[in-house]
């Protein structure tokens, strides 16, 4: 069998083929004179366009030189023949269109079983190909399936090639499908400990005589980045190239990451979500960090305020304890950040011209982060599971969120940053009397600080000594930390340093 896995055999809107990256002169090579040819609808009830698609492809082949026999179609119309037309033919060609839709038709007639012993040339035409693998990456490309998490994003294949291809990627590069970028939010996520091939037209992976050889310009896609590995007029083995990467990542470190992600927010539009993978070992799994104002974490081009450099805290951990973990941040951006960190439920807020400027929804922003954001990342991300190894970690209002979320999910956090907490949002004793009625026996450990060096940040402390004071009260001295600097200011410059003393605990016990 040889196959020709193909992006687009076609020159550009000529009904010819593609010469490029000698497509035409290995077709000409591997086709048999007068050899009857098969075409397989990707959609089996579409008839029309089926015929269609399938003379536009007989005409650019007969434009070409080639002839055949007998050109026939496979769809729905005659999908009990499937055996017999298979059997009898030596050319196949894989018809582009949905992958699902044709994955499951290539499953309906058996496909994969009738392709055992075939002696032919098979031809695949963009999702055509993508089904030739032995586990197919439907990379999503309608409305409506980048955000619905019943769409399966994996499926099982023809089983003609372990390399998993995305085509058209020329023109679909920067295509943005519900509000994601289809490449930067949707793939780079999906391909963690997998690798893709994006291949603009007129690159193909070739097969013959169970040898895979990728010609022309291709990119791998692979944890999270992208990187040229071809160049036109050039191949390569995809297969050494695996193995080169392997032997790679056995002798050292898989690089850092970081990747972007926007996630369905109730009642918003989709909310941006950016996650760190540092470095680390192949195979290894790391504890995860959940973060608020995630624009303010990772560099300052995106920060409303300043940096909290949490790369790089990341970086000297790992270099001093040899741990690491990834942090995933939330971002909280005016004019919504108030009334996403700050909770309803523990009460009236105090003062009024605060209470004037806030429209409470922190329980809204708890319940994405538990129910949306961490399913999202333990399912896209090498974490570790388990409550031991889940931390978040705010400020200012973010802290105060840190401490509800102590309160409201005991089960699911073991740590959490208490920075800089808004407590002072709430009367003293609304705060005591909804702590004392929403604790529960599973007590996680407190990391609580604060500054003096401003008026908002003395504020803060008054409010601040009032709580650990109660706490003293109620909660065990072994799950808690209390840090006082009354020469910090209420800034992201001060929180840096004391994050980092939070991640090492958080890492460390």
């Amino acid at each position: 069998m040889t196959c020709f896995l193909t992006s687009s055999p076609f020159l550009g809107e000529e009904n010819r083929l593609n010469p490029a990256n000698g497509l035409l002169e290995e077709l000409r090579k591997s086709l048999k004179p007068t050899c009857r040819a098969l075409f397989i609808c990707s959609n089996p009830e579409g008839h029309e366009r089926t015929v269609f698609f399938a003379q536009a492809v007989q005409e650019a082949f007969e434009a070409d030189g080639f002839s055949f026999s007998a050109f026939e179609i496979l769809d729905g119309l005659n999908r009990d023949r499937a055996e017999e037309l298979v059997k009898a033919s030596g050319f196949i060609v894989l018809a582009g269109g949905h992958v699902p839709t044709q994955n499951r038709f290539f499953r309906e007639i058996g496909l994969r079983e009738l392709l055992q012993g075939f002696d032919g040339v098979i031809l695949g035409i963009s999702a055509g190909t993508m089904n030739a693998a032995e586990t197919v990456y439907a990379q999503p490309e309608e409305e409506g399936e980048a955000i619905d998490p019943g769409y399966r994003r994996f499926l099982p294949g023809l089983g003609l090639t372990n390399v998993q291809i995305l085509p058209h990627y020329q023109s679909t590069r920067h295509d943005v499908l519900d509000g994601l970028r289809v490449f930067e939010d949707i793939a780079y996520p999906d391909s963690m400990g997998k690798a893709f091939y994006a291949l603009p037209d007129g690159s193909y992976l070739l097969i013959r005589e169970g040898r895979e050889e990728l010609r022309g310009e291709a990119f791998l896609i692979r944890d999270g980045t992208l990187r040229r590995i071809c160049k036109n007029g050039e191949s390569l083995e995809p297969g050494a190239l695996r193995d080169a990467d392997d032997i790679g990542k056995e002798a050292g470190m898989l690089p850092e990451k970081l990747v972007s992600m926007k996630l369905p927010y109730p009642g918003r539009k989709r909310r941006t979500v950016r996650v760190f993978v540092p470095e680390r070992k192949r195979g290894e799994r790391l504890p995860v960090l959940y973060m608020s104002d995630g624009q303010n974490l990772f560099d300052k081009e995106t920060s409303s305020f300043g940096c909290w450099y949490v790369r790089e805290a990341m970086r000297e951990e790992r270099k001093s304890s040899g741990k690491a973990a990834i942090i995933v941040g939330i971002h909280n951006e005016d004019p919504e950040r108030m009334d996403d960190l700050t909770p309803e439920s523990i009460g009236e807020l105090f003062p009024e011209e605060v209470r004037e400027g806030i429209n409470p929804k922190g329980e809204a922003f708890a319940d994405f982060l538990v129910h949306t954001v961490m399913p999202a990342v333990e399912k896209r991300f090498p974490v570790k599971i388990g409550r031991e190894n889940c931390a978040f970690c705010g400020s200012s209002a973010g802290g105060m969120m840190a401490f509800f979320l102590a309160l409201r999910y005991p089960e699911v956090f073991s740590h959490l940053g208490v920075l800089s907490p808004a407590f002072f949002l709430y009367s003293r004793e609304d705060l005591e009397a909804w702590v004392m009625s929403v604790m529960r026996v599973e007590k996680p450990f407190l990391y609580l600080y604060t500054g003096a060096g401003d008026p908002l940040e003395k504020e803060i402390c008054r409010s601040f000594r009032a709580m650990c004071d109660f706490l003293d009260t109620i909660w065990p001295q072994e799950k808690m930390v209390q840090i006082q600097r009354a020469e910090q200011i209420h800034h992201e410059e001060a929180w840096e340093p004391v994050f980092q003393d939070f991640l090492h605990r958080f890492l460390n016990g």
